[in-house]
């Protein structure tokens, strides 16, 4: 087999195989998201395992009697796992109206039950010499390579069901997934939709069941949306990462189980699956860890130099305070546009060298993080450095800059001071906490809602003890 045959899957059990996964992969995927969205994920696997029982049930039934062929027809099997899925579906419903069990007992406990349940009664299945019970352990681990083009319809028709029953249903679904407590506020039948898409999820659940097993069927369902969730918080971008990565691994697990016929198919597919999701964990655009590393790190590197810059001004603040109400100094004045006579003057109280190791101590920066963040402030024309005995001067623009990092943190310690009755130490750790994550608009609004119009000069002149 050439490499083209083996990429094209040209053999038409191979395509049948690829058609019949990536379909069904495209309705775990669109009904993985809405189950990611409300927490849920973890009932599809207490759905699959639950199918256990109902599966042997039927076959000792079946053997028992003699009724059907069980190696010929399989449907009469996945009927019972149905109806046992179903049963646990009605049991957590219940036990979820009637009591104060949060989702994750009801999970666990039906997981335990059932599959625990379908382990003895396959044990008992082994007495029955009528059948094949030896066929039973294909819906534990799956077999994909058994898929003819009849199965792969039966993963067409219900994946359109998903498709329509979303795509009809949009908007509930929407504000369900997202905020049910509101849904059922606004007279929308939160009972109806949640029954709906769990009894898609049963049927979902045992149509594939042939291709990757009881144990591997939820893996199918959780771990695209889990990945894509690492790329987009929308839902409509989520849903399309999300039919994306199910599409790929399935296409991927295709091709190497075609190179390597011994591995099963189900198998290989969850394991793609689970490496993009490592991929997407590491370096998701969205919520990736690299992605989180580099926004923290420079959100550290923001506020260090924000620190130093303050830290700094408060050494010289009862000189320049004092200058700026002799003046009149206001906020209103800040306007690049603006020329002011008083400006040489201003800077000639700010205009002394600060030792770093001084203004370090005092920002919480060992002395080589501070050297380090003022050959930055230096590039960008805040200060003028002075290697020879680590002390720097402010320049005009760095000046300024520390004037309206002072005065957000000025700000926001008044803004806790009118507003809560926090300790004087709790008020300037809030201050420094937040006082980095608002821009000039925010400070602003700020000033509205406090309802007075401060003056840089006051926010200066507050001496908070």
């Amino acid at each position: 087999m050439n490499l083209s045959s083996i990429l094209l899957l040209k053999e038409y059990n191979s395509q049948v195989v690829l058609f019949g996964v990536i379909v069904y992969s495209i309705g775990s995927a669109l009904i993985g998201v809405f189950l990611l969205l409300q927490k849920r994920l973890l009932i599809s696997d207490s759905i699959s395992h639950a199918t256990l029982p109902g599966i042997t049930i039927a076959f000792i039934i079946c053997s028992t009697f003699g009724l059907i062929d069980l190696s010929r027809n399989t449907n009469i099997l996945l009927f019972g796992g149905l109806i046992t899925a179903l049963l646990s579906v009605f049991r957590m419903r219940s036990i979820k109206h009637n009591s104060f069990f949060h989702n994750d007992i009801l999970y666990a406990t039906t997981i335990s039950v059932y599959f625990g349940l379908g382990i003895a009664l396959l044990g008992m299945s082994q007495r029955f010499s009528q059948g094949n019970s030896s066929g039973l352990l294909t819906f534990i681990y799956g077999n994909t390579a058994s898929m003819i083009f009849s199965d792969a319809i039966v993963f067409l028709v219900v994946s359109t069901l998903i498709l329509l029953f979303i795509l009809v249903f949009w908007r509930q679904l929407s504000i369900f997934s997202f905020d049910p407590q509101y849904a059922s506020t606004v007279g929308m039948p939160v009972n109806f939709y949640d029954s709906v898409m769990l009894y898609l999820i049963s049927i979902q659940t045992i149509v594939g069941i042939q291709a990757v097993g009881i144990v591997l069927v939820n893996g199918i369902l959780i771990i695209p949306p889990v990945a894509a969730r690492f790329w987009h918080s929308k839902l409509v971008p989520l849903i399309i990462i999300t039919i994306v990565i199910s599409m790929s691994s399935c296409y991927i697990g295709a091709v190497l189980s075609a190179v390597y016929p011994g591995i099963p198919t189900g198998s290989v597919i969850i394991t793609v699956a689970m490496s993009i999701f490592l991929l997407s964990l590491l370096f998701g655009s969205y919520k990736g860890v690299v992605k989180t590393f580099i926004s923290r790190s420079v959100y550290a590197r923001i506020v260090a130099r924000e620190h130093l810059l303050r830290r700094a001004l408060e050494q010289v603040e009862e000189e320049v305070s004092n200058f700026l109400k002799k003046e009149g100094y206001s906020s209103e004045q800040e306007s690049e546009s603006e020329e002011y006579s008083t400006e040489s003057k201003l800077l000639t109280y700010a205009s002394r060298a600060f030792s770093i190791s001084s203004i370090a101590s005092t920002a919480g920066l060992t002395r080589t993080r501070a050297l380090k963040e003022c050959k930055f402030l230096e590039s960008r024309g805040y200060l003028t450095l002075n290697k020879s005995n680590l002390t720097f001067y402010f320049t005009k623009k760095g000046l300024f800059y520390a004037l309206s990092v002072l005065r957000r943190h000025k700000l926001w310690e008044l803004y806790f001071m009118t507003y809560t009755n926090a300790s004087p130490q709790q008020i300037d750790f809030s201050a420094d906490t937040v006082e980095h994550a608002i821009g000039q608009e925010a400070s602003d609004e700020l000033s509205a809602q406090i309802k007075t119009k401060y003056t840089l000069t006051r926010l200066l002149g507050e001496k908070h003890h």
